[in-house]
């Protein structure tokens, strides 16, 4: 039985048998499900195949088995344009707090909590996490810090749009399986998508890999954009 100890550990501090064991549990799991996801990969989450095109699918998460009885990938796959669309949030974000004091990025965080059941006695049985209003700030035009950050975004998507490319990124420290980012350019996300993201990181080395080509912009934009 595993201890305590173990469960805590991130994946890749397992001992191997501990490890081999996960495989051999995923492997089963691949193969009771084969119907649903064709018996390469497991996940918590319906993939909307064969329709994926009308469902719009642009991010999945799945766990495969390694090219070795020790390695069990959490994988997260997105296509290049959610990609995009995140990494200009993330540089939004990072310049509108940079443009606040530190007494002001506190204040942003602060949650209060208000009373919102009772007993019948009066007892608080629960409280409800509540934001305090959002300041406006003058620097920025009498917005707020979210809206700050939508209109940031929006300027970087159209002035100085990131630049992507595709990419598997390994991600240790995960208590199941070793953590991996995937972006790809594709359209949309179904099986045969996943399968072919799973044969191009075990073609390059179960490795952090990177293109050598960004995506062009033009696959990167919103389709209502690209007129």
């Amino acid at each position: 039985m595993r201890s305590r100890h173990t469960r805590l550990l991130p994946f890749e501090h397992w001992p191997r048998h501990r490890r081999s064991e996960a495989v051999i549990q995923l492997k089963n799991r691949m193969r009771r499900y084969a119907a649903d996801y064709g018996g390469r990969f497991d996940s918590l989450f319906a993939l909307d195949d064969p329709e994926p095109a009308a469902a719009g699918c642009n991010w999945f998460d799945f766990y495969f088995p390694g090219s070795n009885r020790f390695t069990l990938w959490n994988a997260s796959l997105v296509t290049a344009r959610v990609a995009f669309q995140d990494e200009a949030g993330r540089l939004a974000r990072e310049q509108a707090h940079a443009a606040l004091t530190a007494v002001e990025r506190e204040a942003e965080r602060q949650i209060e909590f208000i009373p919102a059941l009772f007993s019948d006695t009066g007892k608080v049985w629960a409280y409800e996490a509540v934001s305090p209003p959002e300041p406006h700030y003058a620097r920025f035009e009498g917005r707020t810090l979210h809206q700050q950050i939508t209109k940031l975004k929006v300027d970087i998507l159209h002035h100085t749009p990131p630049v992507i490319h595709e990419r598997f990124q390994i991600l240790p420290g995960y208590r199941y399986g070793v953590g991996l980012n995937m972006v790809l350019d594709v359209e949309v996300i179904d099986r045969t998508v996943v399968e072919y993201a799973i044969d191009r990181f075990l073609a390059v080395g179960e490795c952090n890999w990177q293109s050598a080509q960004p995506v062009p912009l033009d696959r990167l934009r919103p389709l209502h954009e690209q007129a």
